[in-house]
């Protein structure tokens, strides 16, 4: 049979993506790949606790259909803790529940994008938002990273020139998937005046701003804006557990209507179990404190220790980023092209990701992300003496 297909699914992302995450899978590889938390970090024994309670107090309502925009307890309780952090009244109706933050950036695309459309993203960026994105026929402009910040120049003159095209800018702001960049408050406030003064949308993807090394974390763009021009995505994938797949959107309630309406044709509700779990965990503020204090240690310790090895197994062959948070390092090795280096890796038991894919348009090839989530210390220091000794047989 001839499966003629639209022409939309031509640009999803490029399937070798997938195989690699397959290749790192497997047994005896080490993986510095998936950016996914380590499943050691997940608070089994509370979750058990939580599950006994609502299967024995609330089993029918658990397990029953919900209405489209997420359970009322768990939009109160994320309105009430954005309003404290954000010193801003939001309510429960400015809140929409999505089946993780991956189905926000589709409803956003279905929402905002016709074929034409520009989007604006920072170079690089996350993947798999362009893969939302790519399924509604736009052009990119892209905005290159800084040290923490982006080109506010080359920013500026994309909304000068494509200002009637442009739909939104899409950002990571706080510790950014792939490079863990992250913007100071002077590049916060620099973007917010220039989206006030051209009129622009911003969404704000922020899966990894709880993760944070230091004593807090970065103020939000929504901190500093005044027009209501920011849409906010949040999820507790990297703060919980992803595979419950619940993440949520936070603006206008005229937008979180609108949102809704379309998530009710794509999957009526998000999963309502899901939905009543977190809220038993989160709603226990002092138990979820004390887990998100466990997870930052967690991973700073990781962080340092994959820093620690770069030093001193690849030093002046390659360049790093040193993240304050979330989970990634973005390396930089020069005159390589790292999907080769990758295939090479692979046959010695090493998976990474190659920089390519994070490129929404002409990518740069001698770039790489490592993870350091889930990988012990020994594999991490392993898979940086690997890279070490490819390097050096291509030198």
């Amino acid at each position: 049979m001839n499966i003629k297909l639209a022409n939309r699914v031509k640009k999803l992302i490029d399937p070798t993506v997938e195989d690699s995450l397959k290749l790192a899978s497997k047994p005896g590889v080490i993986s510095l790949a998936g950016g996914i938390p380590n499943p050691e970090l997940f608070p089994i024994e509370e979750i058990n606790l939580s599950l006994k309670k609502l299967l024995k107090n609330d089993e029918k309502k658990v397990l029953q259909y919900s209405q489209t925009a997420g359970i009322s307890e768990l939009r109160k309780i994320i309105a009430r803790y954005y309003s404290n952090k954000w010193k801003k009244k939001i309510s429960l109706d400015e809140v929409l529940i999505t089946t993780g933050s991956q189905q926000a950036l589709d409803l956003l695309g279905k929402a905002f994008l016709e074929k034409g459309d520009c989007v604006i993203t920072e170079n690089p960026t996350y993947f798999v938002a362009l893969s939302a994105f790519n399924g509604y026929e736009v052009q990119y402009k892209t905005v290159q990273l800084k040290e923490n910040s982006i080109d506010i120049k080359q920013l500026e003159s994309h909304l000068i020139e494509k200002r009637e095209k442009i739909k939104f800018i899409y950002s990571i702001p706080t510790f950014q998937n792939p490079s863990g960049n992250c913007w100071s408050e002077d590049a916060r406030n620099k973007v917010i005046r220039l989206i006030s003064k051209y009129k622009c949308l911003l969404i704000e993807d922020d899966p990894y701003s709880e993760l944070y090394f230091g004593n807090e974390s970065p103020k939000n763009l929504v901190v500093y804006d005044h027009r209501e021009s920011i849409i906010y995505l949040g999820t507790f994938s990297k703060t919980f557990c992803p595979g419950l797949r619940i993440g949520y959107v936070i603006g206008s309630k005229e937008l979180i209507k609108k949102l809704s309406l379309i998530k009710q044709g794509m999957d009526l509700h998000s999963p309502t179990f899901s939905q009543y779990l977190i809220y038993e965990f989160i709603k226990n503020e002092q138990t979820f404190n004390i887990h998100l204090n466990k997870i930052r240690q967690y991973y700073k310790e990781k962080c340092q220790y994959m820093i620690w090895c770069l030093n001193k197994y690849l030093k002046n062959k390659a360049t790093w980023t040193n993240p304050q948070g979330g989970i990634f390092i973005w390396l930089t090795i020069s005159g390589v092209d790292c999907r080769e280096l990758y295939q090479k890796a692979i046959v010695y038991g090493l998976a990474f990701m190659p920089g390519y894919p994070f490129y929404a348009n002409q990518p740069q090839l001698d770039t790489i992300r490592l993870t350091f989530a889930t990988a012990t210390n020994e594999e991490i220091k392993k898979g940086i003496i690997i890279l070490r000794d490819l390097l050096n047989k291509k030198a």
